[in-house]
């Protein structure tokens, strides 16, 4: 584990509220966007001080810009850290602005509806990738400001607002994870925007983001979640790329939005094994081999000892028998998805009392292929792969 000493706290009496942040990779070099709205039922909207800042690593203010057009809600290195784009909003319709490293503007791109709320270089240098408020992810040409193509991640009500976006470092594939209803992540193939996976995640209203491990083999989603009577919580799942499939999911109880939420996660770029997210007040640092590992005892991740799930045949050609035990009264969900993230059967949505329980799992109509069962029980969650060969 790290070192946890704070080494400084950069403060600037012309700074707002900080929504992102990028430091070069030799750690001499810090950007910041800033800029906020409040809006209050009495005194109506006021902006806070929007801007962006490149900072000393001692803390020392290299330069500023303090009217960027809008407040800033991403900005990035490029990865040779000679240009910096910036994601802006609220008054300016969603404009992404390309600089040189001492803030130059260089080129304005019309960005997305009324916010950039994410934004990535791929590491190939060739495209610059944007997520925003209008659920549409878009890739440009950043050295001309080309836009090569627009794909659309969703909507309100299919998590498709503030959409946040990654890379993975061997430059196959960008992300994209949203806030709203039914949220996902999606995985697009750089080379051609063909889309390549649809990872679903069960529950209410919520904020969402996701970060490919460094490795290539994962993808990981930090979220703030809203279900009825669970309240607000906060998760972290783990996807292995290749299939699709949900290999962890711990539930963060300190994932409240009042305290900030799973807001933010991030790998290090020097090692393989340190995974980092911010939630309340609290920036928590893990060892994510251990997280990912599929040997490990899931026990550690998630409280097993309330249920248990198997499925009987599997693989099965006309039915399968699900089974699942639970240790005490409590709301249970197990719902069955496609490949896709798509939902094909409920197959329990009732309160039910401490027992175990078989529940029969007819596919219809369904074609054959792999699909995935979700028990949810309380505070927790499993999901585990079937597959259909009839």
């Amino acid at each position: 584990m790290p070192d946890s000493t704070l080494l400084r706290t950069i403060t600037n009496p012309y700074m707002g509220l900080t929504n992102d942040v990028d430091i070069t990779s030799n750690g001499n070099t810090i950007i910041s966007g800033n800029g906020s709205v409040y809006c209050y039922s009495e005194g109506g909207c006021t902006t806070d001080k929007p801007g962006q800042f490149q900072f000393g690593i001692a803390g020392n203010l290299k330069r500023f810009l303090d009217n960027p057009g809008g407040n800033v809600y991403a900005i990035e290195y490029s990865p040779d850290e000679t240009v910096i784009a910036s994601g802006t909003g609220y008054n300016n319709n969603g404009d992404i602005k390309i600089y040189d490293n001492n803030f130059n503007l260089l080129r304005t791109l019309d960005g997305h509806q009324y916010e950039t709320d994410g934004l990535v270089f791929t590491h190939d240098e060739q495209y610059l990738i944007s997520g925003g408020d209008d659920g549409l992810v878009k890739a440009w040409d950043y050295n001309s400001g080309t836009l090569i193509r627009t794909l659309v991640h969703g909507d309100y009500l299919n998590g498709g607002t503030n959409v946040d976006v990654d890379a993975s470092a061997d430059g196959q594939y960008f992300s994209s994870a949203g806030q709203g209803y039914n949220m996902t992540v999606k995985i697009w193939r750089v080379s051609d925007g063909a889309l390549i996976q649809t990872l679903p995640i069960d529950g209410g209203y919520g904020y969402n983001t996701a970060r490919f491990s460094p490795d290539g083999k994962y993808i990981v989603s930090g979220t703030t979640q809203y279900e009825g009577r669970l309240g607000w919580h906060g998760e972290i799942l783990v996807w292995r790329i290749s299939d699709g499939a949900l290999v962890k999911q711990y539930t963060e109880k300190e994932g409240s939005p009042l305290s900030g939420g799973i807001r933010t996660i991030a790998f290090s770029s020097l090692s393989k094994h340190l995974f980092a997210y911010s939630v309340s007040d609290k920036l928590k640092v893990i060892d994510f081999n251990a997280m990912a590992s599929e040997s490990i005892a899931a026990k550690k991740f998630t409280d097993n000892s309330q249920s248990n799930t198997s499925a009987f045949p599997n693989p099965f050609t006309s039915t399968t028998t699900i089974q699942y035990s639970i240790a005490a009264k409590q709301f249970v969900t197990l719902r069955v998805y496609d490949i896709h993230g798509t939902e094909v059967a409920t197959l329990v949505n009732e309160e039910k009392p401490a027992g175990q329980y078989h529940v029969l799992f007819n596919p219809g109509k369904l074609m054959k292929g792999i699909y995935f069962y979700k028990l949810n029980a309380g505070s927790y969650s499993e999901v585990k792969q079937i597959i259909l060969d009839k």
